[in-house]
């Protein structure tokens, strides 16, 4: 019977030993898990850079055309990345009837970024994005001050020619733009990316289209664009990003 007793006893002992264990080992991986969470935030970082290529791109297409743009991304989860992007366009250009185009307006795009590949490496999602594919959405705006010289009205009938000036403040124009590149770690936090993009003139309080030649951060307004960026830059992570 006392030996009955005493098995008993140590099942008892036994049981609560390691009912105490799991109960440590649980308590200890919610602390590692909970740390784990912690660590675990959407914001992942910030980048900033320059479009090298639009200049470039603005004298390949006329050379009468200056533009200069940067962008600035937030890094959210490592799969989304809103975006911010500013330039400055210019266009002196004299066209083929004799008239005289000029334009000088600041433009801004505001848009969003999609990491096509969603890294997660070892299952662990604190591990910093370096180099993604990508595709986006913008939606662009730039108010204009424009001006047309020397345009000849000719009037058959009478056998009259007049040359006339035109001037106009605060045009606008709005955009849509489809956007899809690559985004690549150098060294160091430095970053360099490309992107191809398909520009749709969404309105503008411009009835003829012809008449505003150029909007700057769109292009030529006769139709749709396509252009292409080549950036470079600095990536600011955060401290629980590797």
């Amino acid at each position: 019977m006392l030996n009955k007793q005493l098995t008993y006893c140590l099942i008892v002992i036994a049981s609560l030993c390691v009912s105490l264990t799991v109960c440590a080992e649980d308590k200890a991986t919610g602390k590692e898990k909970a740390k784990s969470e912690k660590k675990d935030t959407i914001f992942r970082g910030i980048s900033a850079h320059i479009d090298i290529a639009s200049p470039l791109m603005g004298y390949v297409t006329d050379h009468g055309i200056r533009t200069l743009e940067g962008c600035i991304d937030v890094n959210l989860l490592h799969r989304f990345f809103p975006i911010v992007e500013v330039g400055y366009g210019q266009a002196d250009k004299a066209m083929d009837n004799g008239s005289h185009y000029t334009v000088n307006a600041p433009f801004t795009r505001i848009g969003l970024n999609l990491n096509l590949l969603n890294q997660r490496q070892n299952e662990d999602r604190t591990k910093g994005v370096k180099s993604y594919a990508f595709l986006g959405v913008r939606y662009g705006m730039s108010f204009v001050n424009y001006s047309v010289d020397n345009v000849r009205i000719v009037d058959e009938y009478w056998q009259l020619e007049k040359t006339l000036s035109y001037h106009k403040d605060f045009a606008y124009a709005g955009w849509a733009e489809i956007v899809g590149g690559i985004r690549v770690d150098l060294v160091k936090g430095f970053t360099m990316g490309w992107s191809i993009r398909y520009k749709m003139l969404l309105h503008s309080n411009i009835s003829n289209k012809n008449e505003m030649w150029y909007v700057p951060g769109y292009g030529k307004s006769d139709g749709s664009v396509f252009d292409f960026n080549y950036t470079i830059g600095y990536t600011f992570r955060t401290n629980n990003t590797k």
